[in-house]
């Protein structure tokens, strides 16, 4: 069994196995677009919406001290097609829906299958996922991957920026094989600047920078 969403043109998510006895999901989860890259890309965007197909970041859970996310993605199977919807409280008949012989409300969604994200764990690249839009996203790591009950897969998800917390990094200045481990070290550094005391972060601080790759300055 693999559960299917269905987003209407108001962004209300629905979900079934496929399209028939579909219920709408509430409360309304989080959906992010979402755009795979690696880390080795020459420029990072986060996904057009013009591009199709797309895919989705479904929000299960997140803690923002650790900056961990929880979740499922989709990806884009139909444009929009006829669901059978169970009716709900929460969701109404409207012009673009008509109710059937059995009860459904037949409702036109844009439909999403699950997707596995690609997850490549090699030491000169590693799999990201950009969320949001060209007006405002994040880049996130790919960590972990999970199949549960349902035939999906819950990915773990740890945030690549440290939100104006640490200066930026020129990547391209870096030798591909210094990369994971210049990352690792800032990533150390900005959780512990957001959960320990000064002294720990000073520590991580020194780490970060002791041991600077050669070939320039890498700071922007």
């Amino acid at each position: 069994m693999s559960l299917f969403i269905g987003i209407n043109d108001t962004g209300m998510i629905f979900e079934c196995e496929y399209k028939y006895r579909a219920h709408l999901v509430w409360p309304q989860p989080v959906m992010t677009k979402a755009k795979f890259v690696k880390s080795t890309d020459e420029t990072l965007t986060p996904v057009n919406d013009s591009e199709y197909p797309h895919s989705y970041f479904r929000e299960d859970s997140f803690d923002p001290v650790s900056r961990i996310r929880r979740g499922r993605f989709y990806i884009t199977e139909v444009r929009e097609d006829n669901w059978h919807v169970i009716p709900t409280p929460h969701f109404h008949i409207t012009p673009s829906g008509s109710a059937t012989s059995n009860g459904y409300i037949v409702v036109k969604l844009t439909g999403y299958a699950p997707h596995k994200p690609p997850l490549t764990t090699v030491a000169s690249s590693q799999s990201l996922v950009i969320l949001g839009s060209c007006t405002a996203s994040a880049v996130w790591s790919i960590i972990g991957i999970e199949t549960i009950s349902t035939g999906e897969e819950l990915v773990t998800l740890k945030a690549r920026q440290s939100f104006g917390a640490l200066p930026e990094i020129a990547w391209k200045k870096l030798p591909p094989d210094t990369r994971n481990n210049v990352q690792e070290a800032l990533e150390k550094l900005a959780d512990d600047y957001r959960r320990a005391g000064p002294e720990s972060v000073i520590d991580r601080a020194r780490e970060a920078v002791s041991n600077p790759p050669t070939g320039g300055r890498v700071l922007q």
